[in-house]
């Protein structure tokens, strides 16, 4: 497990990539998995270390999420999130000691045993232990979930990265569509798990209308250093 000290309180950029820049979810169900994942192990009372997805109370705490909620004691809140084919992003805001080491720790292994598992292969699933990337400055943690959500236009030929869309209706389809991610949360859908802390989103994105404008103005902005991008595709 990570030895890194995170702070309580503040919010860090988590980025984990494949191993080579492989693929760390091959279909749906390895991104649902792991979807699910993210509200079971973020919980100091639950355990599965043998990455298991049959095991029977996955499927109760999962179903009963909303009566047994506050006897959870979660590690993080989930600030916002993506899952990319090779690597995903995470917004995280620790709230418990050495919570977020804790937390991806479960995460990050859980689904390398299942993948390994699942798909029949053995070795490292992952590059090396996640990046943390502290938001030191509190317009950072507010840029944060825009470039995350923005990262699945890299799956398409949208060229975001310079800080340019030119077709925002054909974009915001597209993002609207894409179905692993926090995206959805900010444009007022209702969570399937709640996964992602809602705090956040209602004090900096009261109307849906604030969070589109929120993205529309990437394009408005010349984004010139690394630190403003935090280009870690």
């Amino acid at each position: 497990m990570r030895k890194e000290s995170f702070s309580n309180d503040e919010i860090y950029h988590i980025v984990t990539r494949g191993v080579e820049k492989r693929r760390i979810f091959l279909d749906d169900r390895d991104f649902k998995r792991f979807y699910c994942s993210m509200f079971l192990f973020n919980d100091e009372h639950y355990s599965n270390p043998g990455g298991r997805t049959d095991v029977p109370w996955n499927d109760i705490l999962l179903a009963s999420n909303e009566v047994l909620g506050c006897f959870r004691s979660p590690y993080v809140k989930i600030i916002s999130f993506i899952l990319m084919p090779n690597h995903i992003h995470l917004a995280l805001m620790q709230i418990s000691e050495d919570g977020i080491s804790k937390f991806m720790h479960k995460l990050l292994m859980g689904h390398a045993r299942y993948f390994n598992l699942r798909h029949k292969r053995v070795g490292r699933l992952y590059q090396g232990i996640f990046e943390a990337i502290l938001q030191e400055e509190e317009a950072q943690a507010y840029h944060l979930p825009r470039y995350i959500h923005l990262n699945a236009l890299d799956l398409t030929d949208f060229n975001w990265r310079d800080g340019k869309v030119d077709k925002w209706e054909d974009a915001m389809t597209y993002l609207n569509n894409y179905k692993w991610s926090s995206h959805s949360v900010y444009m007022s859908r209702e969570q399937e798990l709640p996964v992602v802390d809602i705090e956040f989103i209602l004090e900096n994105f009261p109307l849906q209308s604030d969070y589109i404008s929120y993205l529309m103005e990437w394009s408005s902005r010349k984004w010139t250093s690394l630190r403003d991008v935090q280009d870690d595709k």
